[in-house]
């Protein structure tokens, strides 16, 4: 007479776990690869108010390498904030030749190229009425940049970067 070996249930139970951790694993490994692959491409943050963090360069940052996203920690998001002319009161709104105050953080120091600040007056066209890669260039984190508008407008404040084109 022949016994049927059977599995035991609980082997089984070991496979389906095996097999649920793998595809979790899979998953946390190809999302950051997927969403950055599928982000448009954007050159700048933009803010004209409190913190407001960039999505994109976060994701970016987190495709630079794969083993920078295994060794290190998770990239933290840069921001861009706008103060009164002391540098630490949030002010959103100024008036005509007041000091408008802006303050960057967490901003990527090896951007080829580099990262600066630009000071656009909003409307059709926009115009960038300050800043360039020699005059509010980012070099340290947290900085702080100021500009007094000249003419009455919309501003926004940038952190800007080349595209890789030139």
């Amino acid at each position: 007479m022949r016994t049927r070996h059977t599995q035991h249930p609980k082997m089984r139970l070991n496979y389906v776990i095996f097999f649920g951790v793998f595809l979790m694993v899979a998953l946390v490994v190809a999302v950051p690869f997927y969403s950055a692959g599928s982000s448009s491409a954007q050159v700048a943050a933009k803010t004209t108010s409190a913190i407001q963090p960039s999505l994109l360069n976060t994701l970016r940052m987190a495709n630079r390498s794969v083993s920078s996203m295994l060794l290190a920690p998770s990239p933290v998001a840069e921001t861009i904030a706008t103060y009164a002319a002391d540098c630490t009161t949030p002010k959103s709104s100024f008036s005509l030749g007041e000091t408008v105050c802006a303050k960057t953080d967490n901003v990527d120091l090896n951007w080829p190229g580099g990262r600066w600040v630009d000071w656009i007056l909003t409307g059709s066209p926009n115009t960038i009425v300050s800043g360039s890669r020699t005059t509010t260039l980012i070099t340290s984190n947290p900085q702080t940049f100021t500009y007094a508008p000249t003419t009455s407008g919309a501003y926004n404040v940038e952190i800007t970067q080349d595209d890789g084109t030139g």
